[in-house]
């Protein structure tokens, strides 16, 4: 963020002292403002960084609530994961993992 500002303070800064320097020349003040237009179009990028931080994959899954209000997890290799107790009401437990560590969480 702080990259951000400082870049975009410093280009501002040095548009502002060629325009400027350049106002009594009409052509020359023309050219320095279509060059800087040009060039802060073509440096400008999407933030692209909270995308880049989503994770991979994610699935959802819907059923119905067992009458014992217990749920189970199997992972694909086989693994059975503790059950998890569901709350009275309406629940949405989430199964999150992070490399080899799986974990039922109930929100």
């Amino acid at each position: 963020m702080t990259k951000t500002i400082i870049a975009t303070v410093t280009k501002a800064a040095i548009a502002y002292g060629l325009n400027e320097g350049t106002k009594k020349d009409e052509t020359l003040d023309f050219l320095t403002r279509t060059a800087g237009t040009v060039y802060q179009a073509g440096m400008n990028r999407a933030d692209l960084r909270t995308w880049q931080t989503l994770p991979k994959q994610f699935q959802i899954a819907r059923f119905t609530t067992p009458s014992n209000r217990l749920i189970t997890v199997k992972l694909p290799n086989g693994t059975m994961l503790p059950p998890v107790k569901l709350k009275e009401g309406t629940v949405r437990p989430t199964m999150k993992q992070h490399s080899s560590n799986p974990k039922v969480f109930v929100g």
